[in-house]
Parts: structure tokens; C-alpha cells; sequence
């Protein structure tokens, strides 16, 4: 039963809408804050894809420490021009605002690009083989091959955030990098899917003065770094 609901679990997210797009073209514009466009950021793990960074409006490269929220799909998150099905997520808008009204805490965002293969960099690959045989034949014919999870999972582990740590004025800890449950893309990052060492949060992505979560999504957390870099 167990295998049945996973394997039904995995054919409902291949409905899920987010379009991968090119890896080139122009800058994402946004209302609110500044982007910062790594380009197309080759990996040894998985495909190559373009990132992009958004800063806050307070941002200060000198000033304090932000936390940083990684987030897939970055396509969507910030212009509908560069955006799937030309809807955006209004992520620099709406992140600025509760900046700035102190609700939640000094926050960049990594927007890191679908690829032609998210169907499989997304799937988790430990599921995916607890599926009986027959099962996974059809995922395969469905999604294209066999998942990509664990390789897109050590490109963020053990190449981007580092590149992130060391460019901008950002906090280090698993607490403070979180990569919020998104549909379908979550499924990637959860502990079980690949051999890099992940830690769970007990915090928030976003959390208020106020102490009550802003986000009430789990945040898997890309901890365990030395691990990772081995």
C-alpha cells in the first residue's frame, strides 16, 4: 500500500506547474530590492543552471549578517518575463515588505533555475527505489530517466552554498539557510534522498519578531557541510 501511495504521489507531481526555462536571456527585473545574476553556474554534479540573487533593500554588504533562503524554480520568483506560464511569485515585493516592517528577519534569496530535467533532479531518489519494479518502469517512461536528486543536491550542498558563504555578507549556520517546502520541489530535498548530510530545522524559514513563524512550512536545511564535502 505503502509503495502504491508513493508511486501515485509521484505521477500527481508531474502535473505540478512550473516550466523549466532557458538558462540565458535578460536579467529578472524587480520592484523591490536588487538582483544579483551569477549567469549559468557550471557544476561536476548535475546540469549547469543560472542563478540569481536577490538582495533586500536594506541590504548592506558591510552591515549585519542576513540569513539566505534558497529557493527552486528561481524563474518564477521574481519577473513574470522570465517566469513559467508568465506568473511570478512576487517574492521581492512581498519579502521586502515584511523586511522592512520588521516581521520577519533580514533575508536574501538564491533563485536557482529549472533545468529541461526537473521531472528527475526533483524526484527523490530513495522513493523512486522503494517502488516495486513495474512502478518504476513507468516513472521512468513518465519523467524521462531515472531521478537526478542526489547530483542537483550536491551542486547545492557542496558547490552553491559555499560560492554563497564566501560572495555575500550572509549567517552560515543550518538555522539561517533553509530551503522552504515549495510544491513538488521539496520532495528533493528531504534527508532521505540522497547521501549528502542534511539537518532539519526546529526554526522557521522566516522568522518574526514575534517569535511566531512567518512561514509554516518544514525548512530542510543544507547542514552538515564538512560531511557534504567530502
Amino acid at each position: 500500500m505503502i509503495r502504491r501511495l508513493a508511486f501515485a504521489f509521484l505521477l500527481l507531481c508531474v502535473a505540478a506547474p512550473a516550466a523549466a526555462q532557458s538558462q540565458t536571456g535578460a536579467t529578472p527585473v524587480v520592484a523591490a530590492g536588487t538582483i544579483v545574476d551569477l549567469g549559468v553556474v557550471p557544476s561536476k554534479y548535475t546540469d549547469p543552471r543560472r542563478v540569481v540573487v536577490w538582495l533586500p533593500s536594506g541590504y548592506n554588504a558591510n552591515g549585519p549578517k542576513h540569513a539566505v533562503l534558497y529557493m527552486h524554480d528561481g524563474q518564477n520568483l521574481f519577473d513574470t518575463k522570465t517566469a513559467g506560464f508568465g506568473m511570478e511569485w512576487q517574492i521581492d515585493e512581498t519579502l521586502d515588505r515584511l523586511i522592512r516592517e520588521k516581521k520577519v528577519r533580514p533575508t536574501i534569496v538564491v533563485g536557482i533555475w529549472s533545468t529541461p530535467k526537473r521531472l528527475q533532479e526533483y524526484v527523490p531518489s530513495k522513493a523512486f527505489e522503494g517502488l516495486p519494479p513495474e512502478y518504476r518502469e513507468k516513472v521512468r517512461a513518465l519523467y524521462g530517466g531515472d531521478p537526478l536528486s542526489d547530483g542537483y543536491l550536491k551542486f547545492l550542498v557542496r558547490e552553491l552554498k559555499p560560492m554563497i558563504d564566501k560572495r555575500f555578507n550572509v549567517r552560515t549556520d543550518p538555522a539561517d539557510t533553509p530551503m522552504p517546502d515549495q510544491v513538488f520541489a521539496t520532495v528533493s530535498t528531504t534527508p532521505v534522498s540522497t547521501t549528502v548530510t542534511f539537518r532539519r530545522s526546529r526554526r522557521e524559514a522566516l522568522m518574526p519578531t514575534s517569535g511566531q513563524p512567518i512561514l509554516r512550512a518544514r525548512s530542510m536545511i543544507c547542514g552538515g557541510a564538512a560531511n557534504a564535502r567530502r
